[in-house]
């Protein structure tokens, strides 16, 4: 499944899984498109907040940022929300990877995420 990311104007997780149905033991969800200023701003806190010498610049620790991206994504409220949605319909995520990061002095870009889940017992 695809969920596009919209920055404004887009459907809800709330309206998005009302509407589905789930019969699969195990689902692969892909995230793509630009996040929320919101996202954004939760993504760099949690960098900064782990490196407080960045001053703002995401650019200068490269090695650090790209390892530790999943652990910034599970910050979110939109992870959260999603995780949430999912363990309603008896889904656990049991991994996470993703491609195509970017950042600039301080937005981070959404890359393709992808996220495996599988129902629980």
């Amino acid at each position: 499944m695809e969920l596009s990311l919209y920055s404004d104007n887009a459907n809800t997780l709330d309206e998005i899984f009302n509407v589905l149905e789930f019969s699969r033991d195990k689902l692969h969800l892909r995230l793509i498109g630009s996040s929320s200023e919101k996202t954004n701003k939760e993504l760099a806190d949690y960098y900064f907040d782990k490196f407080h010498y960045w001053k703002g610049d995401l650019r200068k620790e490269p090695k650090l940022v790209k390892p530790l991206f999943t652990d910034a994504l599970r910050s979110t409220s939109l992870f959260k929300k999603l995780k949430q949605k999912l363990n309603e319909h008896g889904y656990q995520v049991t991994n996470i990877s993703f491609e195509k990061l970017s950042f600039s002095t301080d937005k981070i870009s959404i890359p393709d995420v992808y996220i495996t889940c599988v129902k629980s017992a």
